[in-house]
């Protein structure tokens, strides 16, 4: 089964930031394929919330069909906002079809975010599928390689990822 990885939280919270830790993307917008030059393990990433980026339900529903049906990918991080778009996807729209797609979802709320800020906690909580693998508040405040490693402690998305940062 693969992974989900949704890490939620305002704007300039730190989401980019913690996923570029995690993944090795190159930037902040960052959409597309990451993939470990070693072992050719692949992971697909939408550092930019789909909010911000305009990402369509199609070519969302493309990639996590692309990504679900190939062993060589190890799952998908993916940045979301707490907003009610009505003309893009929602946290409902991203997370039920990663569920419905066999993906272990995993939830990281950035509380309080980079700057400070605090997310409406009660109302993340309502939006949120029932069938979760873990959901957890993590400080943004923090180093984001900090926050990088306790979601990959809890999601195991790289499994070779804590080895890769004593070599």
């Amino acid at each position: 089964m693969q992974t989900f990885i949704a890490i939620i939280g305002g704007p300039a919270s730190g989401k980019s930031t913690i996923i570029k830790s995690l993944t090795g993307c190159p930037s902040g917008q960052f959409r597309g394929t990451v993939v470990d030059q070693l072992n050719g393990q692949m992971i697909e990433v939408i550092s930019a919330s789909p909010q911000e980026i305009a990402l369509s339900y199609e070519n969302y529903m493309d990639t996590l069909q692309r990504v679900s049906f190939n062993d060589k990918y190890q799952g998908i991080v993916c940045a979301l906002r707490p907003t009610y778009p009505s003309k893009r996807l929602s946290i409902e729209d991203v997370l039920s079809n990663a569920v419905e797609y066999g993906f272990q979802v995993h939830v990281f709320i950035l509380s309080p975010g980079y700057l400070g800020f605090d997310c409406d906690l009660t109302d993340i909580f309502k939006r949120l599928p029932n069938s979760l693998s873990s959901l957890q508040i993590i400080d943004g405040r923090r180093f984001s390689m900090a926050n990088a490693l306790k979601i990959h402690s809890i999601s195991r998305l790289i499994p070779t990822f804590s080895e890769s940062l004593v070599d």
